[in-house]
């Protein structure tokens, strides 16, 4: 892999800016932190731990399945649709340095987004450590997915189109899992379900050292293992400039 720090230096700045002043993007980062505004209303009202957390999990798991997914995927088609992607590549920015650069601040910018909703609903701190190295694990795959999309797409718009049915896989059945057993069967191979069952356990109390645990994480390697081979696939036979 060919990564220069200067380079490197350079298009973090670059894309941090530009996903920054894009309104779409934008948007994208700001409805969990809207969500969380908003369900912050109703938890003084029932003061319940269960639900604060319940709440807390499902603003990061719009965060999930918005930041890796949907945003990334717009970052790397917005340099196909302005045409700044062939003039990086014609100076010597290599496709590894350009894709890692975008994946480094979506990942940032959702790690910003999850904090700042956990503290907005005012999450205890025995579970934060938790939250963010689950959301971490899990989000992984994602930015892969979110990668993907982004190659396959040739314009912003487009990814809105190819991202939501991937949006809705990891994010509705994690939420709705547990009001319907067919839903919770395909919910229980998430990562996002994962992710959630691990947060819940801490919060919980119960050790996450278990078989259960366990699981969680093989849930959320094994995405991570699928999704690179996707990934890995896609541009082996298209590139990043097509």
């Amino acid at each position: 892999m060919k990564l220069r720090s200067h380079v490197m230096t350079a298009l973090l700045r670059k894309d941090l800016k530009m996903t920054l002043i894009n309104k779409n993007t934008l948007i994208m980062l700001i409805l969990p932190v809207v969500f969380a505004v908003m369900y912050g209303y109703i938890l003084p009202m029932t003061k319940d731990r269960e639900a604060t957390v319940y709440f807390i999990v499902i603003c990061q798991i719009m965060n999930l399945a918005m930041t890796p997914i949907s945003l990334l995927s717009m970052m790397v088609a917005e340099e196909k649709e302005k045409n700044t992607l062939r003039t990086l590549m014609l100076s010597d920015v290599s496709a590894e340095e350009f894709l890692l650069s975008k994946s480094l601040i979506a990942l940032f910018l959702m790690t910003i987004v999850a904090i700042v909703d956990f503290f907005l609903l005012k999450g205890s701190m025995d579970f934060f450590a938790v939250y963010l190295i689950g959301g971490t694990l899990a989000s992984l795959s994602l930015l892969f997915m979110g990668a993907m999309i982004g190659l396959l797409c040739k314009d912003q718009m487009s990814t809105g189109t190819l991202s939501a049915p991937f949006m809705i896989l990891v994010m509705l059945p994690a939420i709705f899992s547990t009001m319907n057993s067919n839903i919770h069967a395909i919910a229980q191979f998430l990562p996002t379900t994962a992710f959630i069952d691990l947060v819940m356990r801490q919060a919980s109390g119960l050790p996450l050292v278990s078989l259960e645990g366990a699981m969680s994480l093989a849930v959320m390697i094994v995405w991570v293992g699928l999704c690179a081979l996707a990934f890995n696939l896609v541009y082996r036979r298209k590139g990043i400039d097509e």
